[in-house]
């Protein structure tokens, strides 16, 4: 009995334990838990603005930047900058070794003295010896006359034998030429043989040409049209070869502003490329089958002439022996028409001679000074060409901006297109978009939005969108759309300060200047991937997983004031540009819907498939209604149907008290309102 007495108290003993230490695991860990209070508060449902937005990673460029060469070939003598000095415009970069511009610099000027020196002795009173010389001149004019009249008057009086040369001239051509074609010559039938030779040979070429280059002119249509087939109606057998239509609908499509480089201008050139060479092969066909047919005709003239050919060349024999007949009869008249030729031809010595003096006694003439006003001006034009030949052995900066790397070294010899180095200008800078297909129609000309890049942490620029092309760039099967940004600062961002206003709480919020402050944010924006974070992958627009909101009921009155407007535009109004090259991040406003009824995405609990609100009635009670909601941001969300504006809903708001101490932290009694962004539509 004593010993069953021990036993059960140490059995007592044992379970007083285990519930002792049960009671101290429970008590200290009980306290550790958080004491949850759970607080409900109203609401009224307002209106306000909700913006939809499109994100893009994007590249900052500048649109001055130029390659600079010197355009001529020669030995580098001087480099007088480095890579990334900043240059003013004018400044000189590198020099060229000139010496032998120098030179012809020289040579010129002298040239140019010369012509400067005629001019003025032709404008000087003439020399006694010129004007004599002219005399002697005029006198030998008049003798060639006197003895051009003397020789014709001995002609009229006296009976001269005149020559019959000439005549007999004509008649032996006459007569050789109807013999070569009544008898040709054997070497003569034999070039015309190959003549035919030559010119079928040159036919049948052209012909395999257009064989030939008709398989490539389809294979040509074939790859651009595999591509661009809704580009240029161009695709059909029946389009080639290409009208002059559709040729210059292909040109046209080349001359487009953002003009790609890649492959659709590569096919289009090589198309248009194709087809000339297949029509150029075609009149080549019609030439060399003309040029045949020619000398066909001409050899079957040479063996078998023609009636009509004879009875020609018969006529021109005998046009010619009575011809010779004639003068051979009276020879009279052929020198006397001979003579009166040589006494007008001295007659005309005889007034120039005179003219001449004439011009040396009374001066120059208009004519002559016009001249020598003309040699001194092309010398002129000479020596302006190697004054600019000279100077362009020094390279200058045609615009203020930064050197980029230096691409040549001292004493090297370079040819004209060599590109010494590459100038940029950071205040060019403007932000290149890659848009893919989705996002095209929705963005618009003027669009605002917000930029920041990975190389400037904590800056962030307002942008314009100022251009959008409609004409692809393809890459690696990716299609995008270019298009361009405007960063906007200074007098510009002060032009757009009325459409800012309706993104004034947008960008405040977006990037962390909330409250009258508009102090400049520390990091990037919630909702905007800028800085450090990780961008879109991809080079297209994508849509913002949580945007900000534009206005709402925790938001400044819709608007917002001018004097905010001011304060938030000075932090945008003379950034540091970001440098050529950088990438980023743009956040692009696509479109702003006023007069949104909102209320706070943690009003709103799923309940099934439906999302409800708690909304108080007029006689105080509270019913659970269902909402059909809108788009959302990181704070609220819009709604479509279900409530009005100035309806009373009621929020729950949990706070919780930790270890007995009056420090408390808010959480959310309610159940996960839906996801935010910009979904479109309603859900």
């Amino acid at each position: 009995m004593f010993i069953l007495n021990k036993v059960t108290k140490r059995k007592a003993m044992s379970i007083l334990l285990i519930f002792f230490l049960i009671f101290i695991y429970f008590y200290i860990n009980g306290t550790k838990d958080d004491i949850a209070i759970i607080k409900t508060y109203e609401h009224q449902v307002t209106t306000g603005r909700m913006a939809d937005s499109l994100i893009s990673s994007v590249n900052a460029a500048s649109r001055n930047k130029v390659d600079l060469s010197f355009g001529l070939s020669g030995e580098i003598n001087q480099i007088a900058v480095g890579t990334g000095d900043i240059v003013k415009k004018g400044e000189v970069l590198a020099i060229l070794e000139s010496s032998t511009a120098s030179r012809q610099v020289q040579v010129k000027e002298i040239l140019l003295s010369q012509q400067e020196a005629n001019l003025e002795d032709l404008l000087a009173d003439p020399i006694a010896s010129e004007i004599a010389s002219a005399k002697q001149t005029t006198a030998n004019a008049r003798s060639s006359v006197a003895n051009a009249e003397f020789n014709l008057k001995n002609l009229k009086e006296g009976s001269l034998a005149s020559t019959v040369q000439s005549q007999r001239q004509t008649l032996t051509t006459a007569e050789f030429n109807l013999e070569n074609l009544i008898n040709p010559s054997t070497a003569t039938i034999a070039n015309s043989n190959s003549s035919i030779k030559n010119a079928q040979t040159s036919l049948e070429r052209s012909q395999n040409d257009v064989d030939e280059l008709w398989p490539k002119l389809i294979k040509t249509q074939e790859d651009y049209c595999r591509m661009f087939q809704d580009w240029v109606a161009v695709c059909n057998l029946g389009d080639i070869p290409l009208s002059d239509a559709r040729i210059k609908g292909l040109l046209d499509s080349l001359t487009l502003a953002l003009v790609p480089q890649g492959t659709q201008r590569t096919k289009t050139e090589a198309l248009l490329t194709a087809n000339a060479n297949y029509a150029d092969s075609v009149n080549s066909v019609i030439s060399n089958e003309a040029a045949y047919l020619s000398v066909k005709e001409a050899n079957k003239k040479l063996k078998s002439p023609s009636v009509l050919e004879v009875k020609k060349l018969t006529e021109a024999v005998t046009a010619a022996q009575v011809r010779l007949n004639e003068y051979l009869a009276s020879p009279e008249q052929l020198e006397v028409d001979k003579l009166d030729a040589s006494l007008d031809s001295a007659k005309a010595n005889l007034e120039y001679a005179l003219a001449r003096e004439a011009e040396l006694t009374a001066g120059a003439l208009a004519n002559a000074i016009n001249r020598k006003k003309q040699d001194v001006q092309i010398a002129q034009l000479n020596l302006t060409d190697a004054q600019t030949n000279l100077a362009n052995h020094t390279l200058t900066a045609p615009f203020d901006g930064i050197i980029g790397s230096i691409n040549v070294t001292l004493g090297q010899r370079i040819g004209s297109s060599t590109a010494v180095t590459t100038l940029s200008d950071p205040s060019s800078i403007y932000i290149e978009i890659p848009a893919s297909e989705s996002d095209l129609s929705q963005m618009r000309v003027n669009n605002l939005g917000f930029a920041a890049f990975d190389g400037m942490p904590g800056q962030f620029y307002i942008v314009k969108l100022n251009a959008i092309s409609v004409i692809p760039n393809i890459s690696q099967g990716v299609i995008t759309y270019p298009a361009e940004a405007e960063i906007l600062v200074g007098e510009k961002l002060f032009q757009e300060r009325r459409n800012l206003v309706a993104l004034q709480d947008y960008l405040s919020k977006a990037i962390g200047l909330e409250g009258s402050a508009m102090s400049r944010p520390s990091g990037p924006p919630s909702g905007f991937t800028g800085g450090n974070a990780a961008r879109p992958e991809g080079s297209a627009m994508s849509r913002p997983s949580g945007p900000p909101s534009a206005s709402g009921p925790t938001t400044r009155t819709q608007g917002g004031s001018m004097a905010d407007m001011g304060s938030l535009m000075m932090q945008f109004a003379n950034p540091k540009l970001p440098l050529d090259g950088m990438s980023g991040t743009l956040t692009l406003v696509t479109n702003i819907k006023e007069d949104v009824l909102l209320i706070p995405t943690n009003a709103i609990a799923r309940v099934g498939r439906d999302n409800t609100v708690i909304l108080q009635n007029i006689d105080g009670t509270t019913e659970q209604r269902v909402v059909q909601i809108g788009n959302a941001d990181d704070s609220n969300t819009a709604i479509i149907s279900g409530l009005e504006k100035d309806d009373i809903i009621m929020i729950e708001s949990k706070k919780a008290i930790i270890n007995k101490d009056q420090s408390t932290k808010p959480t959310d009694s309610r159940s996960p309102g839906p996801p935010s962004g910009f979904g479109g539509g309603p859900r």
